[in-house]
């Protein structure tokens, strides 16, 4: 009896171990491999620059673009690295200022990415 218990015991955990991942994943998506932070200044008063769009461009293609924070971070999760990082202000004047569009080098072994922004000519 024992022996038929213990074998239950042990298909029952083997199938939990196995369906809890795949309903994880199901549910919320698989995680990221990467992430990487980085920040967005003004190359003048080296302030952070809130709602500039950051965007991961692999093989000439935007894969994904993100906004930055109020504080001018931004985080990147993914699978692959990107080629380069492409900036653009799109909101004008609510974040103190037009900033001049920017495309910047990905760096894989970097920490963190910062990128200044020079102030678009009125």
């Amino acid at each position: 009896m024992t022996a038929i218990t213990n074998l239950c015991a042990r298909f029952l955990l083997w199938l939990i171990g196995v369906a809890i991942p795949v309903f994880i994943a199901a549910c919320y998506g698989m995680p990221y491999r990467f992430s990487k932070q980085g920040r967005v200044i003004d190359a003048e008063t080296k302030q952070g620059i809130p709602n500039i769009m950051v965007s991961c461009v692999r093989a000439g293609r935007d894969e994904f673009t993100i906004p930055s924070w109020e504080n001018g971070r931004f985080e990147l999760s993914y699978d692959l690295p990107c080629d380069e990082l492409r900036l653009e202000d799109t909101d004008g004047e609510e974040n103190g200022g037009r900033f001049e569009a920017k495309t910047v080098p990905f760096c894989e072994s970097c920490n963190e990415i910062t990128v200044e922004m020079n102030r678009a000519s009125q």
